[in-house]
């Protein structure tokens, strides 16, 4: 139980992991924790009074609680979770895919720089930026959730597991402001999903399931409401006439860009359509092409995928 009072006494916020203050939230889709946390906009200058408890009454050196203050007024502010906290990669040289929600603490008029960090040389990790609001795209249901992609080496050994972390930075006026992403871990089946933070992001490299992907391309440009496609080189397949996919951009409710079908792979390649762009604000997006999967997170993340493309979208 968080609770805040005034210098009087008075009880301004609690909160007791119910998930009403957790910004952003969507069911099935959003990282929902078990932290309790309020957001309070002080009325006047003074002291204020933070109390935490345990529920069931307990105490002593065993129960320990870490208070963060994760906003500033007047300053860019975010927050940064992701998903699985532990990544699969099937087989050597394959892609796999995790999602990183943003929680926009502040005024989201900025965009934020997202990178993975500390991997080995000869192992290959995407950048991608989650766009906030400007004037020239004052909407954009995209700016809350981000996919970044791992590629091994094509000589990694199966059973191969290292440390990473996700990484968020905004420059603003001279000033870097960094946020390390927390990892998530599944903690129990519901209709809401709950997650724990996890103490370490690691990729796994596990044996290959299968057909794997790799685009001819790794950036596309085009304007608002145009179509497209994008060539995918298919490993693996040479027996395949056809197989599954489908454009991924992540997104609170729905991840994929159009329909999920079967398109036929011709000399190594398949041609997958980049439709249902009307829609799209105006930006750079990083998208992947995987094999036809399910949104809920619970399923799993694309994989094996394509790199990340980058995907400019321009004017009509």
């Amino acid at each position: 139980m968080l609770q805040v009072y005034d210098a009087s006494g008075k009880l301004l916020e609690e909160n007791d992991d119910d998930g009403s203050t957790d910004p952003g939230y969507a069911s099935y889709h959003g990282f929902r924790t078990t932290d309790s946390n309020v957001m309070i906009r002080p009325q006047a200058a003074g002291d204020y009074f933070v109390r935490i408890s345990n529920t069931k009454g307990t105490s002593g050196p065993r129960t320990v609680y870490r208070l963060s203050r994760i906003a500033r007024a007047g300053r860019p502010d975010f927050r940064l979770r992701h998903y699985p906290d532990s990544v699969p990669i099937w087989g050597p040289g394959t892609t796999a895919a995790l999602q990183v929600r943003v929680d926009w603490l502040s005024n989201p008029n900025f965009d934020i720089d997202l990178a993975i960090e500390g991997l080995p040389k000869g192992w290959k990790s995407s950048t991608a930026s989650a766009l906030g609001l400007t004037k020239e795209r004052p909407q954009n249901r995209y700016k809350d959730r981000v996919f970044l992609t791992i590629t091994a080496p094509n000589d990694v050994a199966i059973g191969t597991t290292l440390p990473f972390q996700v990484v968020g930075r905004v420059k603003r006026d001279g000033e870097t402001i960094e946020r390390i992403s927390y990892p998530l871990t599944w903690l129990c089946t519901s209709d809401t999903g709950f997650f724990r933070v996890a103490p370490q992001s690691r990729v796994a490299v596990a044996k290959s399931q299968g057909p794997w992907l790799e685009s001819t391309i790794n950036e596309l440009t085009i304007k608002q409401g145009e179509k497209t496609t994008i060539p995918v080189r298919v490993h693996g397949a040479s027996d395949l006439k056809e197989m599954p996919l489908v454009v991924n951009l992540a997104n609170s409710i729905k991840c994929n860009i159009g329909t999920p079908a079967n398109y036929p792979i011709k000399d190594g390649i398949a041609t997958v359509p980049l439709v249902d762009t009307a829609n799209l604000p105006i930006g750079i997006f990083a998208v992947t092409v995987a094999q036809t999967w399910r949104s809920d997170i619970r399923i799993g993340m694309p994989g094996p995928c394509t790199p990340i493309i980058k995907l400019i979208v321009r004017p009509k």
